[in-house]
């Protein structure tokens, strides 16, 4: 979609791309802000799966910048500023979704971006820091919908920054200020989704509407159920933060907030941030799926917030309170070895207990990732795909771009011979009709993806 943005962004195809622009009912392309992906389609035409993953990883170096600056800012420190970066890179949902992610990633980078900048400016009405937020701001809400409530984070953090109440005129230039942030904002939005400069204020009230009414109702496995993804519990986001989050940052980031009172602005900023975009999400309810993806900018700021409850530790010297999260960081980097490199399928130590039933309960590699691992292995065994028809469970280009061996697909599985397929939600039931395993792609001793024959 990136690339095909790109191309009618350039003019080099005659037939403007409708689906850009306007909600026929068939598509969701005009739902999407496609900026990101074109831009890095514009630096590898070639499509290079390999590049692209670099240049994700590239860009998820503003994070790991923005982590440390937050820190050196408020402890002036270089040493201890170095724990931001260390613990945000520690998440493995976070950090292992870095590289293949194109849509959720740079939401949470633009995000502490945007955060950071609230804190790291000085002088905030000056025409030139205006002028940063607001393209920062736009950035992020434009990666998606959620992305504007950094405008209530940044005004609810102003005024509660007060330590009186404030006069008339003061709120009257906060209202000002934040207005002209979000203009700017806007107009970035507007200059990278073609959908919404097509109609400003009638198509942004269709795509606040597309996050709660979002089409894809396709099942999702939610401790050991099979759930429509237009219906799921309250408790489905907690639960997710919970069971995959490593558990020392769960435990810090709650320690965090006994820093509240003191004179850490970015602890404040940040514990707003977090507040206000849960209670959004449970007002509003918006269509989400595949585990913490969605909401995945809520990492970092976790992340931040643990890194300073991480420092108060250290400065008072609990060195029970250090052993034990150290020894739960061992476990989490153990674990990600384990699991490379499809670590953005970890879980936390929780689902072993009661009453979670395992991460087996849970959608584990949802976006087939380990398919490569799989297909890799049968171009040296042709033996399990000559003459053979195959039903494959991803999307075509997974197989596509790997395979060495005739694509002989079959649109369903009783017309196939050879099942390829990744455990997901319902795919299992798929996998009934397949009884012979010939391989699997197996971590932590739960199979990600399977090939199977009659």
């Amino acid at each position: 979609m990136g690339k095909l943005l790109y191309i009618k962004l350039k003019a080099n195809d005659p037939v403007l791309e409708k689906s850009f622009v306007i909600n026929d009912g068939k598509s969701n392309l005009f739902a999407y802000d496609r900026i990101y992906p074109a831009f890095l389609y514009s630096l590898n035409q070639k499509e290079s799966y390999e590049i692209y993953h670099l240049l994700n990883l590239l860009t998820a170096t503003i994070a790991i910048v923005a982590a440390y600056e937050l820190l050196l800012f408020q402890t002036k420190n270089s040493f201890l500023a170095l724990i931001g970066p260390i613990t945000l890179l520690l998440i493995p949902r976070f950090s292992g979704d870095l590289a293949a992610n194109p849509k959720d990633a740079p939401l949470a980078i633009s995000y502490l971006v945007s955060l950071s900048l609230i804190v790291l400016l000085k002088k905030q009405n000056t025409p030139l820091s205006l002028l940063i937020l607001g393209f920062s701001f736009g950035l992020t809400q434009s990666l998606r919908i959620i992305g504007y409530s950094i405008y209530l984070v940044y005004f609810l953090y102003n005024l509660l920054s007060k330590q009186k109440f404030p006069k008339p005129s003061w709120l009257i230039d906060l209202a000002s200020q934040t207005l002209v942030i979000f203009l700017l904002g806007f107009l970035v939005h507007l200059v990278t989704l073609p959908y919404l400069g097509a109609d400003p204020l009638g198509n942004f009230i269709n795509l606040v509407k597309s996050s709660t009414q979002f089409p894809w109702d396709s099942q999702v496995l939610f401790n050991g159920q099979l759930l429509p993804a237009t219906n799921l519990p309250w408790f489905y986001l907690p639960v997710w933060i919970l069971i995959t989050t490593p558990i020392f940052i769960i435990l810090l980031c709650g320690y965090s907030l006994t820093l509240i009172k003191e004179t850490n602005k970015i602890v404040k900023l940040f514990w707003l941030a977090l507040i206000a975009n849960l209670t959004i999400f449970f007002i509003v309810k918006p269509v989400i799926y595949d585990g913490l993806r969605h909401m995945l900018f809520l990492l970092p700021i976790m992340a931040i917030l643990a890194s300073f409850g991480l420092i108060d530790l250290i400065k008072k010297k609990r060195r029970v309170a250090i052993g034990l999260i150290l020894f739960n960081i061992i476990l989490v980097i153990v674990s990600v070895l384990r699991l490379f490199p499809y670590q953005y399928t970890y879980f936390n130590e929780l689902v072993s207990a009661p009453p979670w039933r395992g991460a087996h309960s849970f959608e584990l590699d949802y976006w087939g990732a380990s398919y490569k691992q799989l297909i890799t292995w049968l171009n040296k065994h042709p033996e399990h795909t000559t003459n053979k028809t195959i039903f494959f469970c991803g999307d075509p280009s997974q197989l596509s771009s790997v395979a060495q061996f005739e694509l002989n697909l079959a649109k369903t599985p009783e017309d196939a011979d050879l099942l390829i397929c990744h455990h997901r939600a319902g795919n299992d039931r798929v996998f009934a009709l397949f009884p012979t395993q010939i391989r699997a792609v197996n971590k932590l001793g739960l199979p990600l993806s399977e090939v199977r024959k009659k």
